[in-house]
């Protein structure tokens, strides 16, 4: 059965496991109504509750319910990979009526959870890793969403980020020569230029600045989360745009002593 992950005054995140179907339902309720557009990937979460625990460790899930005062009120996904040792948070999902609910310590319901998966997340990486401290990677399309998740911590990367339409990997494209036709092509496969960024542990040592990190969280979602290859034409761009803009960017933070949070607000990357 579903265990209870944590609870915080009236809210209990429970992680699910596949052989709570009340919980299960919920959790596909509150995923279907907020984020039909997604609805191909509820299979997935399903199958996800089942791959928990050692025999797992390559790739383990997490599927959240969240209740407040005994009502579902929050899903959220998110997934350890150990091969590039990092997190993905893959969703967070709010019923309309909870998104303004605040904890007594004065979070809101959206930044407690995130600082609970993030917080996870480092319990994998500890038990099965060979980092202490690992970022949680995340996908952001819509500006305000951005902002908001920039106030709970998310720090863009200065990534040219492009989601896949689906995880089947049948979309996948080969071949990258930095040409405007190739970037039209993504586009007519519905591929979707999205914001990459990443979660840290509070107190952490992580090099948020860290090229090589940056191409873990990249390589993570693309290849174990999105099922591309290692040539696929999304990821090398990917990893491009970091070696020729990461650099120069960074090192113009550096030189101006400005945090990178603020940076990104002040100099945004043009992606």
């Amino acid at each position: 059965m579903s265990t209870l992950q944590k609870q915080l005054g009236d809210v209990a995140i429970y992680e699910l496991t596949r052989d709570d179907w009340r919980r299960m339902k919920a959790m596909i309720d509150v995923f279907t109504q907020l984020m039909p557009e997604y609805s191909h990937y509820v299979s997935r979460l399903e199958e996800s509750t089942a791959r928990t625990g050692p025999d797992h460790a390559d790739h383990l899930y997490h599927v959240w319910l969240i209740e407040i005062e005994k009502r579902p009120a929050v899903i959220a996904a998110f997934e350890y990979v150990r091969r590039w040792d990092v997190g993905l948070g893959m969703d967070i999902a709010i019923f309309p009526t909870f998104r303004q609910y605040t904890l007594p310590d004065g979070r809101n319901i959206a930044h407690a959870v995130l600082e609970a998966m993030v917080e996870v997340l480092q319990y994998d990486a500890q038990k099965y890793g060979q980092r202490q401290y690992i970022p949680m990677g995340g996908e952001v399309k819509y500006p305000r969403l951005l902002e908001r998740f920039q106030s709970y911590g998310f720090i863009k990367l200065l990534v040219d980020y492009w989601e896949p339409p689906d995880i089947s990997g049948k979309h996948d494209v080969k071949r990258f020569l930095g040409t405007p036709e190739e970037i039209e092509e993504l586009k007519g496969l519905n591929y979707q230029r999205m914001n990459l960024g990443i979660f840290v542990p509070k107190d952490s040592d992580i090099d948020i600045d860290d090229p090589d990190m940056w191409g873990r969280v990249v390589r993570a979602f693309h290849i174990a989360h999105y099922n591309l290859q290692e040539d696929s034409r999304a990821l090398q761009i990917a990893l491009h745009s970091i070696i020729h803009l990461q650099h120069h960017l960074v090192e113009t933070r550096r030189a101006l002593q400005i945090p990178l949070t603020t940076f990104n607000q002040v100099y945004p990357s043009n992606f």
